[in-house]
């Protein structure tokens, strides 16, 4: 991605910030949920559980965990 491209994403994604709830975690970025850490709007731990979570529901079909 060009730096144009990727600045241009950059000030959209600061200008129309998502709200992250504990409920839209698992559909957030990695920037978004530290954002929302940062903000106060979800704590790390409801951070950890949501992928724990999506894990759980998950990994039996994907297979992608071995060990966690």
């Amino acid at each position: 991605m060009g730096n144009g491209i990727r600045r241009l994403c950059d000030v959209y994604f600061e200008l129309s910030p998502r709200k992250v709830t504990p409920g839209s975690l698992a559909f957030a970025s990695a920037s978004e949920a530290a954002k929302a850490v940062a903000r106060g709007d979800v704590t790390a731990l409801d951070l950890m559980r949501a992928t724990l979570e999506r894990i759980e529901k998950y990994n039996p079909k994907l297979n992608a965990i071995i060990t966690l």
